[in-house]
C-alpha cells in the first residue's frame, strides 16, 4: 500500500492506527482484513478491508495495487480474486452482517464485487450509487499557476493557511463536518 498510497488512502490509515493500538497491547476488534495474493510469489492481487469506524459498521473498501488497464485488460483474473473475497467475506461476517451497506474502491471492482456479493447473498444491489467519488491528484506537469476568472470574483487571496488563520480554518473545518454529518444522517435515516 506505501508504494500505492493515492488508491490506498483510506483503508492505510486505518490499518495504520489498527497495527498502533495492537503494538500498544490494545484489542482491536470489528476490523475484517482479506488480502487475495499469489501463493507461490506472495504478490499481492487485492486488499478487501471490511472494517467498524467513523463511516459506520462494515463498509467495504477494495483496494488492488494492479494498474487499472491491467485489471480491464484481464478481467477474469480480476473476477476471480473478487469472488475469493467475496466468499471470504460471507464466511467470515455473521449472516445479520451480509447485508453490506456500501462499497467503496476502484469503479470496476465495486461493480464486479457486488454483483458477485449479491449473487451469493441474494441481496438486492442499489444500482444507483447515492454517493461517487473520484480521486484525483495535481503534479507538477498538471499545476497551472493562474487564476481562473472565478477566483478573480472572490475577495481575498489564494494561500497555504498560516497559523494566523487558525480559527477561520477551524470554522470552515467544523461547517464542513456538520454538512457531511447532515448528509450521513440522511443517508441512514433513508434506509
Amino acid at each position: 500500500m506505501y508504494g500505492n498510497e493515492g488508491n490506498a488512502n483510506v483503508i492505510l490509515p486505518i490499518l495504520l492506527k489498527c497495527l498502533k493500538q495492537e503494538h500498544a497491547g490494545i484489542p482491536v476488534q470489528d476490523h475484517l482484513w482479506i488480502v487475495v495474493y499469489t501463493p507461490i510469489s506472495y504478490d499481492v492481487k487485492l486488499i478487501l478491508s471490511c472494517t467498524d469506524g467513523l463511516t459506520g459498521k462494515y463498509p467495504v473498501f477494495l483496494f488492488t495495487p494492479i494498474p487499472y488497464p491491467s485489471i480491464q485488460s484481464d478481467p477474469d483474473n480480476t473476477y476471480a480474486c473478487l469472488e475469493v473475497a467475496a466468499v471470504e467475506l460471507c464466511r467470515a461476517l455473521p449472516f445479520e452482517f451480509h447485508r453490506v451497506y456500501s462499497v467503496f474502491g476502484p469503479e470496476i471492482l465495486c461493480r464486479t464485487f457486488v454483483t458477485l456479493w449479491s449473487k451469493r447473498t441474494g441481496i438486492q444491489i442499489n444500482r444507483v450509487p447515492y454517493y461517487e467519488a473520484k480521486v484525483s491528484y495535481l503534479t507538477l506537469e498538471t499545476f497551472v499557476d493562474a487564476m481562473s476568472p472565478l477566483h478573480q470574483l472572490v475577495p481575498g487571496e489564494m494561500r497555504p493557511a498560516e497559523r494566523k488563520d487558525l480559527a477561520g480554518v477551524a470554522n470552515l473545518c467544523f461547517k464542513f463536518a456538520t454538512v457531511c454529518n447532515t448528509l450521513l444522517v440522511y443517508l441512514v435515516s433513508v434506509f
